[in-house]
């Protein structure tokens, strides 16, 4: 825990803030989803080689597709913290408005699909990129249908 807290890896050690720490620095996430995904990486690593090859061949794909990765951002543009909204509503305190800015993100995914189908990734297809051993990623929300199987930047395939 000492080793961790030592490499700022979400907070730093003396203001105990994001700014100045290694996820402030890679966090170019655009829904809340994906920050928390990011997180969840940086926090609980992957050790079975296999799966950390498939991440990095994923990250390697969107980092030489600059056209697709635009692309892929835009149609994220505007989704809504689904997780948080499902969670809301699973326990029935959401109201109007969540039910509202859900269908509105819900309305944006056959979008985010088809740009994550028509991405060329390597091998293997989005879905088996960010699971280990093809696992699907576990997830701990109540939204856990939509986030089960994740692309390596933390959107549904």
């Amino acid at each position: 825990m000492t080793a961790r807290r030592n490499l700022e890896l979400t907070e730093t050690l003396r203001a105990k803030e994001k700014k100045g720490s290694l996820l402030w620095v890679l966090d170019k996430t655009k829904t809340p989803m994906g920050a928390r995904n990011l997180r969840s990486w940086l926090q609980q690593p992957l050790l079975n080689p296999a799966a950390i090859d498939r991440r990095l061949n994923a990250v390697g794909a969107l980092v030489d597709n600059d056209m697709a990765r635009q692309e892929l951002r835009l149609a994220l543009t505007g989704i809504g913290d689904m997780e948080r909204l499902m969670g809301r509503i699973s326990f029935g305190t959401a109201g109007g408005r969540e039910l509202v800015s859900l269908r509105s993100s819900m309305e944006q995914l056959p979008a985010v699909k088809a740009q994550l189908a028509a991405f060329p990734w390597p091998a293997g297809g989005a879905e088996r990129q960010a699971g280990d051993a093809g696992r699907p990623v576990r997830s701990r929300s109540p939204g856990h249908w939509w986030t089960s199987r994740r692309s390596p930047c933390g959107r549904a395939a």
